[in-house]
């Protein structure tokens, strides 16, 4: 039997324990690479058996307790699930079917937390995926995730070895350093946000009729074209700003409709400044708070400037948020007392090459990233324990263009009104990258 190394759970994976508690949440990030050419199976499972070895997340459990812990097996056997069907169009569909049920099944806490599949899709298509609890791996490890395997796949055909970056960090150690560290600058966040309503102080105008928890599928619509983004990035340079900050602005002018001007964002931010751990895979991604003030109609200009600068003092006074919400006074989860209102997720990813092949590759098996058919759900969000805001904003770039959606607990705002917010905001871009000189008042007229 493997030797287990115990651990404290960092905040964040305190957060999805709590989430986990009802037995449904279903938390599954997924990576899914499609082999082209010539297939190798040994040398994918000796790839996959050191992508393990490599990155302790992928041999973590977590269990509940007080406080949570989690739980590292020093070594872990290759399970390796293989769906093998017959050389046809109809068959190739079904397998990729069969390939979105395995990556959408809920993972327990207790383990396994990675589910490995391999679909032969024909003699020369192959795809395997890896469906991996949040709480283990973020946005930022996906990617490392990615390169790891492909790297280790194309040197295990050659019979070498990958060259890989070092391992400096590991969760553990974040952990630890998160419960342990002395965070100066707690003063700070007591004075910016203590006169907060830890229960929620923004709502839409009027009250809401109860309606029934249902699982409800997360929608992804095109929010910015790219025309649009376009304009958006243009006035970024311009002004000196960041497309994150922009963001912030658009949504901020998008809340003035519920005539909310002064609200708290939480930023996720990828939280890997520390060079030790930017080849570590695990769950650093975390909040960084950020207050807003979109009082007195200002232009979208400056509302953007206000936000750029409240988030670099922010940032320049960050600490984990776990130690931030402890530090305004609350032990419990983080849905108990929500420090923000909003949250926003943007995480821009670099893409692959079209081809499947990185600068230098000259190997006759092209490996593209997959996207599966996997629909995100949020089962009961109306006891979503693992978000810190009852309402948020998840962008990504698709192409030159921006996608993504408002979420937020269907028991406090019904898809309806979220749709509808949704529409406003579409506006408030267009209108904003056409006439940043605006007053907000002018972006939002007519929504």
């Amino acid at each position: 039997m493997s030797k287990i190394a115990r651990f404290a759970a960092s905040g964040m994976q305190q957060q999805f324990v709590f989430a986990s508690l009802d037995g449904r949440s279903m938390n599954n990030l997924v990576i899914a690479l499609r082999f082209e050419g010539p297939f190798a199976e040994r040398a994918l499972e000796r790839a996959l058996r050191q992508l393990v070895a490599r990155h302790e997340t992928l041999r973590t459990t977590l269990h509940p307790g007080d406080p949570p812990e989690q739980r590292v097996a020093a070594e872990q056997p290759l399970e390796l699930e293989r769906i093998v069907l017959s050389d046809t169009g109809d068959a190739r569909a079904a397998a990729l079917d069969l390939m979105a049920e395995r990556v959408a099944q809920r993972l327990p806490l207790r383990g396994p937390l990675v589910r490995m599949t391999l679909a032969r899709l024909g003699p020369r298509d192959h795809v395997v995926s890896l469906a991996i609890h949040h709480a283990l791996v973020d946005g930022w490890s996906l990617r490392l995730l990615t390169r790891d395997l492909t790297a280790l796949y194309r040197a295990a055909v050659e019979g070498g070895d990958a060259a890989l970056p070092p391992i400096e960090l590991g969760v553990p150690d974040y952990a630890t350093w998160e419960q342990e560290a002395r965070h100066e600058h707690a003063d700070w966040w007591r004075r910016l946000l203590g006169d907060r309503d830890l229960h929620g102080s923004i709502g839409p105008p009027q009250p809401l009729a109860p309606i029934r928890p249902t699982e409800e599928v997360v929608r992804e619509r095109m929010l910015a074209a790219a025309a649009t983004v376009e304009r958006l990035r243009a006035f970024v340079a311009r002004a000196g700003l960041t497309m994150s900050s922009t963001l912030m602005a658009a949504l901020s002018t998008t809340m003035t409709t519920w005539d909310v001007h002064d609200v708290v964002m939480g930023v996720l931010s990828a939280n890997r400044e520390h060079p030790g751990l930017r080849s570590t895979a695990g769950c650093f991604a975390d909040f960084v708070p950020v207050r807003v003030d979109a009082s007195g109609d200002p232009t979208f200009a400056e509302l953007a400037e206000r936000v750029h600068a409240a988030a670099r003092e922010a940032y320049a006074h960050r600490i984990p948020f776990a130690a931030l919400h402890r530090a305004l006074g609350n032990d419990g989860p983080w849905h108990a007392a929500r420090v923000m209102d909003l949250s926003l997720n943007y995480l821009p990813m670099r893409a692959r090459r079209a081809d499947g092949h990185e600068p230098g590759d000259s190997s006759p098996t092209a490996i593209h990233e997959l996207t599966l058919p996997l629909p995100r759900y949020r089962f009961k969000m109306d006891r979503d324990l693992a978000q810190p805001a009852r309402f948020g904003m998840m962008a990504v770039p698709d192409g030159e263009a921006l996608r993504g959606s408002l979420g937020a607990e269907p028991l406090w705002l019904p898809e309806a009104r979220q749709v509808a917010l949704e529409e406003t905001l579409i506006a408030v871009f267009e209108r904003a990258a056409a006439r940043p000189g605006a007053r907000i008042s002018e972006l939002v007229a007519g929504t």
